[in-house]
């Protein structure tokens, strides 16, 4: 949750939530401003983490455990 945003899939992977969707046959579309990399979110998730997850493997499953238990430790510090 992020104000009144939910955000139940941030946990899965792109390949994850592909699979999910097309064992059910679930239709999904690309919104072609995220392969943009203009936007700074965008060239973190296409250039700088793949380029970091290339030296550094893990690098992507280590960022994820750090930022759950960061989100842990904020609803524990309220």
């Amino acid at each position: 949750r992020r104000g009144v945003w939910l955000r139940p899939l941030l946990t899965f992977s792109k390949e994850d939530i592909l699979e999910y969707a097309g064992e059910k046959e679930i239709p999904y579309r690309i919104d072609s401003s995220n392969l943009k990399p203009e936007y700074r979110r965008n060239r973190l998730r296409l250039q700088i983490i793949p380029g970091l997850e290339e030296v550094l493997p893990g690098f992507r499953a280590g960022l994820q455990f750090l930022a759950e238990g960061l989100g842990e430790y904020s609803k524990r510090a309220r």
